[in-house]
């Protein structure tokens, strides 16, 4: 009998953030796997199984960072100190109330965060409806918090029990990387809780027409976010090796296709390479594809203390393109041997220069992980 999963995610298709990608690339992979996944989004998310909860900002939710302070009201405000875990967990709620309604009998609830609010309500869930949980974790909750708020003292102590309260019902975790994983396995206190590491991973896509850049530039890409989607990571690091670039290359142009914040367009502003520099804005996952598969080369930026691959990696090591690195740090050593350059190279680099890319048969199935998991939490149980 094919196994019963809902996934609930805040991020899905058409959303082209990276926090989407993961959870569709998983309903996919199980999908395939023979299992009945059914997601719980918010509504006009794009999904053949999709039970859409109404949210107010889908698709896109404005970044703390990117938002003018002095126009956020009181409400702003207060949802974001006082609403805990997070503000989202209002609709997380909404969401736990509409699969109740749908009397649906699943034997898996996945919840991947962020938000962390999704767990809150997935350990809920396990509850009430008599199956197992796992939380797939994609960032540092508390020892290195995304959100700034959560740094004051009065928030690590208030979320410390909740999350401890939350995480200890888990059948199985998740996550990105070992320090997120280690985190979460310590805020359980199990004794020996499941859990393994899967990084980012994308799904197949078909084959699509490649983005029509200028045949005559050098056509750098970056594809997603920057300081919006890890604080960790600077523009400034990717502007300073640019604008170093086009003293051997006056012909490269650096595409970014994502959302940026107002201080990151004001950095590419007051640079001297601004006239080589593209900003397309955020864009659609198959533009996206589009763009990485035209490119003559791919970057990826991400600070000195990120503990995980930036999720753009999985996507870009599916196209034969060169891969730039831009930034030192733990992340770096998680890399595949030869995957990657630092951006330096890319002087040596040609026009029509591709990588080796990674055969299917080598290729894990991310997916297939998550399933064994779950397989072997189920053994145990009954043991």
């Amino acid at each position: 009998m094919a196994k019963e999963i809902i996934i609930i995610t805040r991020h899905y298709p058409p959303e082209a953030a990276g926090g989407s990608r993961r959870p569709w690339a998983l309903a996919s992979g199980l999908r395939a796997l023979g299992c009945h996944v059914r997601i719980v989004a918010p509504l006009g998310a794009e999904d053949p199984e999709l039970m859409g909860v109404a949210h107010p900002t889908f698709p896109f939710l404005p970044d703390s960072s990117s938002i003018d302070k002095s126009t956020q009201t009181f409400g702003d405000l207060f949802r974001r100190w006082l609403l805990l875990p997070d503000p989202e967990v209002r609709w997380a709620f909404r969401c736990l109330r509409a699969i109740r309604k749908a009397n649906l009998r699943p034997d898996w609830i996945i919840t991947t965060s962020p938000p962390e609010s999704l767990h809150l309500i997935g350990a809920i869930l396990r509850t009430q409806l008599k199956c197992r949980w796992l939380a797939d974790v994609r960032d540092l909750w508390l020892s290195s918090p995304q959100r700034k708020e959560r740094n004051a003292k009065w928030r690590q102590v208030i979320e410390r029990v909740i999350a401890r309260a939350t995480l200890a019902r888990a059948d199985a975790f998740v996550a990105v990387s070992p320090i997120v994983l280690a985190e979460a396995e310590s805020l359980s206190g199990q004794a020996t809780p499941l859990g393994i590491v899967v990084g980012h991973f994308t799904a197949e896509h078909p084959e699509l027409e490649p983005y029509k850049l200028p045949v005559e530039t050098f056509n750098i890409v970056h594809t997603g976010q920057i300081e919006l989607s890890n604080p960790l990571s600077e523009i400034d690091d990717l502007i300073s090796e640019f604008v170093e670039l086009l003293e051997y290359k006056p012909e490269a142009v650096l595409w970014l296709a994502g959302r940026l914040s107002k201080a990151e367009m004001g950095k590419i502003a007051k640079s001297s390479a601004v006239k080589s520099i593209q900003i397309l804005g955020s864009v659609s996952i198959q533009t996206s594809r589009s763009l990485q598969a035209a490119a003559d080369a791919l970057v990826i930026v991400s600070g000195p203390d990120s503990h995980a691959l930036p999720g753009k990696v999985a996507e870009y090591a599916a196209t034969d393109r060169p891969i730039l690195t831009v930034g030192t740090g733990p992340w770096m050593s998680l890399l595949p041997t030869g995957l990657a350059a630092p951006f330096s190279e890319v002087r040596k680099m040609e026009k029509g220069c591709i990588r080796s890319s990674v055969s299917k048969s080598e290729q894990m199935c991310p997916s297939e992980a998550f399933l064994n998991l779950m397989q072997k939490a189920e053994r145990e149980s009954r043991s």
